[in-house]
């Protein structure tokens, strides 16, 4: 038997909170279904843990990798209940602070609309460089970093703690992937200066996994496709950059190529909540199993699909041979 790939996943951490809305009902806009003063009837809540480090974590453990996870959350009812999901998959780890909340969202996935995230980002304003010390990263074959734009310890002073956290792991030798997250335009997040931070810290990362819409707000108006945006972020020295693409796939550049993924589509949705990031775990894993980039992310689109056949973000996750044959008897 193979060792297994040592990793570490690393960030942002929440308990997300699923209304289940029946499927049978659709919606054109979201005005037919947030009407004020109007109840809506919906099913029983779905409870899951959900943030890079959950999402993206798990994931990777149930690929097969060797998983430590580093997130922060708080001694309170909601951090139970995430300690409690993590123990279900054999993982913990977790930083708890009685001082600060746990983070949580409100996942509002109505039949036939984009999902709508009410979302407190609590312990995880407070997460620094320090919170990972130099013993958790011995031995790491991978370190994968998760939100920054929903930690503002990591975030403010233009990425100073993520810069310093991508230095010190990079000096150690193991490789590096990073994630973004939507940055609210109205929020201390969209104040920085992003163009700068991802001119200082991308030379250190091995991976950007980042979807349209982040890179876009972040590369500015310049920039308006996944292909111009991938172009730039392996200028700025990305080494290999994907690019998710929601329901038009995903657009993938290395040093000896680059392309578009498409996306496969599954029997049914059930919610697409994670699929991102379960699509991040398949291609990084496929990548340190020695893959193409084109295969890893053809893998990493199946494992997308997977995901969004169940209201969690794991439960419907397949392995890497399972993805391979299901590829292979795919048809439209």
């Amino acid at each position: 038997m193979s060792q297994k790939h040592k990793v570490i996943v690393a960030g942002h951490v929440a308990l997300d909170l699923t209304p289940v809305i029946p499927p049978e009902r659709k919606y054109n806009s979201v005005s037919e279904f947030l009407i004020p003063g109007i109840l809506v009837d919906v099913g029983k809540v779905q409870f899951s843990v959900g943030g890079a480090v959950s999402n993206t974590g798990l994931a990777m453990k149930k690929l097969g990798a060797d998983v430590s996870l580093m997130g922060k959350i708080g001694d309170d009812d909601l951090g139970k209940i995430v300690q409690r999901k993590y123990a279900e998959y054999g993982a913990g780890g977790l930083i708890v602070d009685s001082l600060v909340s746990t983070s949580y969202t409100v996942v509002i996935a109505a039949p036939g609309l984009d999902r709508i995230f009410l979302h407190d980002p609590a312990a995880n304003n407070t997460f620094r460089c320090d919170d990972i010390s130099d013993e958790a990263l011995d031995g790491a074959e991978l370190f994968h970093f998760g939100y920054p734009p929903l930690m503002r310890s990591i975030y403010e002073n233009n990425g100073e703690e993520l810069l310093k956290l991508y230095k010190r792991v990079k000096s150690k030798g193991i490789l590096t992937s990073l994630d973004m997250a939507v940055v609210d335009p109205q929020g201390e997040a969209a104040k920085q200066n992003w163009p700068l931070i991802l001119k200082e810290v991308l030379p250190y990362v091995d991976y950007f996994v980042p979807s349209l819409d982040e890179i876009l707000f972040m590369l500015g108006p310049d920039f308006t496709d996944a292909k111009s945006a991938a172009n730039e972020c392996f200028r700025l020295g990305a080494k290999t950059v994907l690019i998710k693409c929601g329901t038009d796939g995903m657009y993938y550049k290395t040093a000896e190529t680059e392309g578009a993924q498409p996306c496969f589509r599954p029997p049914f949705v059930a919610s697409a909540t994670g699929a991102g990031d379960t699509s991040i775990a398949a291609f990084l894993y496929s990548q340190l199993e020695g893959k193409s980039a084109e295969e890893s992310a053809r893998i990493a689109a199946m494992e997308g699909a997977c995901c969004c056949t169940a209201y969690d973000t794991i439960s419907g996750l397949k392995t890497i041979p399972e993805l391979e044959q299901m590829i292979r008897d795919y048809k439209e």
